[in-house]
């Protein structure tokens, strides 16, 4: 019967990878099985065990996109966007494509802790700290021990840091506007809204004086602009 010749055939890939280390004849065989029953799950998992241990990255890939088709229910498929995720991330390069199988775990299984800890990770070495801190907050409810939770609250602080690191750098060199769009990207931004419109009325105050005292060097002594800067620039009584 055809299941039979489906096990025998089975069977002699599993001698061919296991006892005799024969990777690529097995491979053929796994295939093989494949090209007649596309949902024979087993050989879909040789499959997956042989390429991992060739290092074949792109054909493990792959089968696990094959995997989707046999996996069962949201849980099973979860697994397997996990597996793609990783793949991705530590042997693919693509940081991308991970992201968005971290996602799709999310999708699955709700507040999954794994997928935040890797999405917290790969948005925090991209710099993309908007979603970063989307993510740690997320992950911070979800946090089984105070460890954890202190861990989460810890990476909020170092994101803090960082941005108030660099407005500190911009304002330094005169980029001012650059210096309120770090602040602005900042979690619990609200708690800072009055210094941003201070910020801003200051920063625009000063484009406008800057202006003026130019337009002052360029034109002559005796013009309105040249009047305005000398009135501008004088103490006030």
């Amino acid at each position: 019967s055809t299941y039979d010749a489906t096990e025998l055939s089975f069977r002699l890939g599993q001698v061919l990878e296991m006892e005799l280390g024969r990777l690529d004849e097995a491979i053929a065989v796994y295939e093989g099985i494949l090209r007649d029953d596309a949902e024979h799950e087993a050989s879909v998992s040789a499959l997956e065990r042989v390429f991992t241990t060739k290092g074949d990255w792109a054909n493990l890939y792959a089968t696990y996109e094959r995997g989707l088709r046999v996996a069962v229910g949201d849980s099973g498929q979860a697994e397997v966007f996990g597996k793609m995720a990783r793949l991705l991330s530590e042997h693919l390069n693509d940081s991308k494509r991970s992201i968005e199988m971290w996602k799709q775990v999310l999708e699955l299984r709700g507040e999954d802790p794994e997928a935040l800890r890797a999405l917290s990770q790969l948005y925090s070495q991209h710099g993309n700290f908007a979603d970063l801190v989307d993510i740690l907050e997320r992950e911070s409810s979800v946090a089984e021990t105070d460890e954890d939770r202190i861990r989460v609250f810890m990476e909020l602080g170092a994101v803090w840091y960082e941005r108030l690191d660099r407005a500190r750098r911009y304002l330094a060199a005169g980029q001012v506007d650059l210096a309120i769009a770090e602040v602005e990207a900042m979690p619990g931004v609200a708690v800072a809204n009055d210094w941003l419109i201070d910020a801003r009325r200051y920063h625009e105050a000063r484009r406008a004086l800057d202006l003026i005292e130019t337009a002052a060097i360029l034109e002559p002594r005796d013009s309105p602009a040249a009047a305005m800067a000398r009135k501008t620039a004088e103490p006030t009584p």
